[in-house]
């Protein structure tokens, strides 16, 4: 397993990069969710990240474990050489580099969102903030030089309920496309995958929330019933 970790420095650089593309009135509704969440975190609002049952806090002593600062750097690539893995499984790491991708025939990526209509992060916030229920959900997919625009493996839909938060439908995305994602390595081993693309939504790229589109999020929620409008099921196709 490959981990990549971020130094204080790459982290800054990031900020900056989003900073100038997002502008400043943007960014700093970033921050202001940011802070308000960890002030949530400490009173116990619930807005925190979840943990699933049964996953350890540290990785298993058996498994070969590497932590690396850029997950396009040299050593990812001398490791997917020495290892040839016949599919690689990606979630919420940095876009890989073309010179990355060629050392391994195939990368599956579980995105926390439907694809194409909600690339980028935070797919089903996104979704739940327009009220898009059908769309809220997560997608397997093959990696391509695009950010989250491979051809589609596995698509699932979540339950949407007015308790959730935005983390808490990351929490429920992973649930439903673990499953997902095992099936298309199972193919991607046998070369039974079959992908293809959705031409019924139009494609979109999506960034991190401010604090007012979180509240807005929140005030949509609280208008469901209790029991929510989605589902944990699969798409249509997949």
């Amino acid at each position: 397993m490959i981990q990549e970790c971020r130094s204080p420095r790459a982290a800054l650089e990031l900020g900056w990069r989003r900073f100038r593309k997002l502008g400043p009135r943007v960014f700093l509704g970033q921050l202001l969710l940011l802070a308000y969440e960890r002030l949530g975190d400490r009173r116990g609002a619930g807005v925190g990240p979840l943990r699933p049952a049964g996953v350890p806090d540290e990785p298993p002593a058996d498994l070969s474990w590497h932590r690396v600062r850029n997950v396009n750097g040299k050593g990812v690539r001398r490791l997917l050489e020495r290892h040839r893995p016949a599919v690689c499984v990606v979630a919420g790491t940095s876009i890989l580099r073309a010179r990355v991708l060629r050392a391994a025939p195939l990368f599956l990526n579980l995105h926390c969102g439907i694809t194409p209509a909600y690339r980028g992060v935070h797919g089903a916030f996104w979704a739940a903030y327009r009220r898009d229920w059908e769309n809220a959900g997560v997608t397997v997919h093959a990696v391509d030089a695009g950010v989250d625009t491979g051809p589609i493996a596995a698509q699932g839909r979540i339950r949407v309920e007015p308790t959730d938060t935005r983390r808490t439908l990351v929490a429920k995305q992973y649930e439903a496309g673990t499953e997902l994602m095992i099936r298309a390595v199972r193919a991607g081993l046998d070369g039974t995958l079959r992908t293809y693309r959705r031409e019924d939504l139009a494609s979109r790229q999506w960034t991190s929330p401010t604090l007012s589109e979180y509240l807005s999020f929140r005030r949509v929620l609280r208008t469901l019933p209790r029991t929510g409008p989605g589902a944990l099921r699969p798409a249509s196709r997949g």
